[in-house]
């Protein structure tokens, strides 16, 4: 969702058409809006993003902090342009001084038995 303004040419009707309904403050419209589908971008959680427009990549056991090209935000998700691809690990975990290069170890968190969750979720840890 997005916050837009609308301006309406003629809202009180009286140019074209003095018989149409008027447009009064605070009253609402229903208004259609097309937008435009983005393509190839890649869909990540919000919370991967990493001071400002960057993101943490585990590539082979180290970490990689690279730059982003953002083309959306929602509250809960972003898309990038670029910056990742397909299949590569993004690191969601909080590092406490992360840093080109360093090693990255995988844990797997245990099962929480009480939800039945049947798969374990990873997490990196500083090595």
């Amino acid at each position: 969702m997005a916050t837009v303004i609308v301006a309406v040419k003629d809202p009180l009707g009286t140019a074209k058409n003095p018989s149409a309904a008027r447009l009064m403050i605070d009253d609402y419209v229903q208004v259609d809006i097309t937008g435009r589908t983005l393509e190839g971008v890649i869909e990540l959680p919000r919370a991967a993003l990493k001071d400002g427009n960057r993101i943490w990549v585990n590539h082979n056991n180290t970490l990689d902090i690279r730059d982003v090209a953002l083309v959306w935000k929602s509250t809960d998700k972003v898309y990038l342009e670029n910056g990742v691809v397909s299949g590569e690990r993004v690191v969601m975990s909080s590092l406490s001084t992360p840093v080109q290069g360093m090693p990255l170890e995988t844990v797997q968190k245990e099962p929480d038995k009480s939800a039945g969750t049947a798969a374990a979720e990873g997490a990196f840890h500083e090595n």
